[in-house]
């Protein structure tokens, strides 16, 4: 199996905008960062794509690759995002998280934590302005989510 590079931060391409036949590239940016590859060899489908397509097709370019993702929705208790982020971030041992929420522009987006109250948004290529303001959209769950090595992966 390949090691993960080590961590970078990016800024995506392509800001989310339906109204001009643009998906944004926030998650694959996201996904580059925590792999420490270059935005531009991480897949970004285009098309009109149901989310439940992309996530297909996500699973296997990330099995093609000798890894996986570990993610799950975590409720939203009515606490600050910053909040939300550092308690899941505890919960995986040091590893980077890509958390998915709400974005202020209505559309959902995704965030990078690096650490406690080290959050990277891939659109506002600040730390100290997140791109979160609210669960998901439409199931109102925050979602978490790890890049692990595939233990069944051959070398």
């Amino acid at each position: 199996m390949t090691d993960i590079p080590e961590l970078s931060r990016q800024l995506q391409q392509f800001r989310h905008a339906p109204d001009e036949g643009i998906q944004g590239d926030c998650y694959p940016t996201a996904i580059a960062c925590v792999l420490g590859r270059p935005r531009a060899d991480i897949p970004h489908w285009h098309e009109d794509l149901t989310g439940d397509e992309v996530n297909s097709r996500y699973i296997e370019w990330f099995r093609s690759q000798g890894l996986r993702r570990i993610y799950f929705p975590v409720l939203d208790t009515g606490e600050s995002f910053r909040k939300v982020a550092n308690e899941m971030w505890s919960r995986g041992d040091g590893m980077p998280m890509i958390l998915t929420g709400a974005g202020p522009r209505g559309v959902n987006h995704v965030v990078v934590v690096y650490g406690e109250n080290d959050f990277w948004c891939p659109t506002l290529g600040q730390t100290n302005r997140v791109g979160l303001v609210g669960p998901a959209l439409p199931d109102g769950y925050y979602w978490a989510e790890w890049i692990v090595k595939d233990p069944s992966s051959k070398p």
